[in-house]
Formats: structure tokens, sequence, C-alpha cells
């Protein structure tokens, strides 16, 4: 059975550093659970590109895992195919005690992967509307643009 994944954001937590970089609360949640943590405080556009850009390498290559990391802490969801290749199996890692997998759930790789550009879509137009634009930003729409041509099969 699928685990419904939600990836969170608190647009309201965002800030932009005099460097450029964007950052505020971001996670995954899972039913009764978030993670890392919730209100977890990260680099939340360089977070959802490399999101997009493993569930890009996932849709191309199913048959090797990757890592949705954070930037902040050791923390990542290692996501990897089943063998029937209907689900994602995910599974939730705190670098802090080794590589201790605090949850592992299965996925809908559609649905995950559209959970995933809805939210860098709204991060995107959040961007725009504060005229919050640099490479990040740039990189981010990139990803976009690739994994939306990646699922468009899907509609």
């Amino acid at each position: 059975m699928h685990q419904e994944v939600s990836i969170i954001i608190d647009f309201n937590s965002l800030e932009r550093s005099a460097s450029g970089l964007i950052t505020g609360k971001i996670c995954l949640s899972f039913l009764e659970r978030s993670f890392p943590e919730e209100n977890w405080f990260d680099s939340v556009v360089v977070v959802l590109g490399w999101w997009l850009q493993a569930a890009i390498n996932m849709l191309e290559n199913p048959s090797e895992s990757q890592k949705l990391r954070f930037m902040e802490g050791p923390f990542w969801a290692a996501i990897s195919s089943t063998k029937n290749s209907d689900y994602w199996e995910m599974s939730c890692i705190d670098g802090r005690k080794g590589v201790h997998t605090d949850l592992t759930v299965a996925v809908d790789p559609k649905a995950f992967t559209e959970r995933l550009l809805d939210a860098s879509e709204k991060m995107l137009k959040e961007c725009h509307n504060r005229k919050w634009n640099d490479g990040d930003v740039d990189l981010l729409k990139e990803v976009n643009i690739r994994i939306r041509e990646k699922i468009r099969v899907w509609s």
C-alpha cells in the first residue's frame, strides 16, 4: 500500500540572505510524521532543485537509487524502485545516528512527482512575486521544465 508523501513549505518563513540564498521551512510529511522535522529550516530553492533532479534520474534510470538531500544537516530520503516498479521505496535517513533509517514507506512515483512539481511551481511563483531571481532560481526553473516534459505522458 502506498503512503502519501507531501512536500510542506511555509512560504511565510521565506527569507533571502545578503548573498541571495533563499531559506525557509521545508520538510517531507507523512500522515502524522514530518522529516527531518516539522519547521525544518533549509535552502528551499536549492533543495527543491536537487529533489526534482533526483526524480528525473529515477524516471530515466529506475534501477539506480537516488537521494533527496537536505542542505542543512545530515538528512536525506533515499528512493529506489521496487522489483515490480509500481512504487518507489522511500527511506528517511538521519545521518546523526550513523546511517539510521527513521522511516521507510512505499510511495506512488506519479503522485510524489506531481506533488514535488506542484511545490516547486509554487516556490517559483513566490520567487517571481518577490522579484527574487538568481542562479538557484534559474536552475529550479530548468529542472521544473525538464520534469514536466518527463511526466507529460502521465496526462
